[in-house]
């Protein structure tokens, strides 16, 4: 790379750090959550002219992004909250991405000119995860209910990999005009869970040994910096998932680190691992919404006003989905949480329900799954 390169990556950098550290300081003042005013004002950063366009790489959020932040939430979620709220998150993860997934395949051409089933089918897999930071950051803002901030952690951190999974489907539809069986889509989610957490808890059982046989704070949390990175790579070398890996080791390894970190590196570790996320997610939310123009000169033959129109009649087609599925779905697992698990739970309230249909923000995965589409069939025609 030459000088000139390295020095306009360096300002770059350093004017999104700028950008992070002011709009989080007006965040504070405003209180209001970040990540919400982060976006906004990478989408107004995005029309000041100079401001440098930066095209989102998907493989850098998978690869670079998503591991520490999947791996960070994992490690703060009480396995205790999760296993407790396991019926309530599998529906969400599970249930509503596969409603999501349908009925945006079967209604997507009515808002969309030119679409059909199979676009449709990759187009509801894109949006059918919801963010992890996003939702549980302003949920807690808010001040909502514990038990919902839990349900919405766990399905944030679950809902991932079966998003992935239908845009694989959706896209062996599209490109290769393959047909998926449901029994090999079925034994192929069972690989991706079965597989994907095996070697996240393969992986943390071995760094939970390696912990007890350290006690050297800069070492330890090297060491916990570089564990998702591995997680993640180890389970897409053998075609698992990455991301139930990633979250499999930190809920595995989050809750015995009271075992082998003592008081001064936890502090340490929370102290470096805080800013870590925090510029993570400033990253990226600031990106996101700097991806506007690119997006923009990505879409040609539609008037402003069309797209707009067409973004808001799809984002209300969206949130519609997700209320329709959790007022059932919440009355199912308040069932099966009494009559098999025993729970004494007193049944959710309607505004707990619409507050949990409403909190289902898209965010980085969702951004970097469209982005990683490909551009031409395999017949080299252009992707729909």
């Amino acid at each position: 790379m030459h000088e000139g390169g390295v020095q306009s990556l360096e300002i770059v950098v350093l004017l999104l750090l700028l950008f992070v550290a002011g709009f989080t300081a007006l965040e504070r003042k405003l209180q209001t959550p970040y990540p919400i005013v982060l976006v906004i004002a990478g989408l107004l950063l995005s029309f000041v002219p100079g401001i440098p366009r930066i095209a989102l790489n998907p493989d850098v959020i998978f690869l670079l992004v998503l591991p520490p932040l999947l791996y960070s939430a994992a490690w703060l979620t009480s396995w205790r909250d999760f296993t407790y709220n396991i019926v309530s998150i599998c529906l969400l993860a599970f249930g509503l991405v596969g409603f999501t997934v349908l009925s945006v395949a079967f209604t997507a051409h009515l808002t969309f000119p030119g679409f059909d089933w199979r676009v449709g089918v990759v187009l509801g897999a894109v949006i059918a995860t919801t963010d992890a930071i996003a939702a549980t950051s302003i949920a807690k803002r808010l001040g909502l209910p514990q038990r919902i901030v839990d349900v919405l952690e766990g399905e944030s951190l679950v809902n991932d990999a079966t998003g992935l999974l239908a845009l694989e489907f959706g896209l062996a539809l599209v490109v290769g005009e393959q047909v998926p069986t449901i029994s090999s889509g079925f034994l192929r989610l069972i690989y991706l869970i079965v597989a994907g957490v095996a070697v996240g808890l393969l992986i943390g059982v071995v760094v939970h040994w390696l912990e007890h046989l350290i006690d050297d704070g800069p070492i330890e949390i090297t060491l916990s910096i570089l564990v998702p990175y591995a997680v993640y790579l180890a389970a897409e070398s053998i075609h698992a998932s990455g991301i139930l890996a990633v979250v499999a080791c930190g809920l595995y390894l989050g809750r015995g680190s009271a075992h082998f970190f003592s008081p001064a590196v936890r502090i340490q570790a929370e102290s470096v691992w805080n800013v870590f996320t925090f510029i993570l997610n400033g990253f990226v939310f600031v990106l996101i919404g700097l991806q506007l123009p690119l997006v923009r000169e990505g879409i040609k033959g539609y008037k402003t006003s069309t797209l707009l129109l067409l973004g808001t009649l799809f984002s209300v087609l969206v949130i519609v989905l997700r209320l329709l599925w959790v007022f059932p779905g919440a009355s199912l697992a308040y069932w099966i949480r009494k009559r098999f698990q025993r729970q004494k739970e007193a049944r959710p309230e309607m505004r707990q329900i619409f507050v949990t249909g409403w909190t289902g923000m898209r965010g980085v995965i969702a951004l970097a799954a469209a982005l990683s589409l490909p551009q031409v069939l395999q017949d080299g025609k252009a992707f729909p």
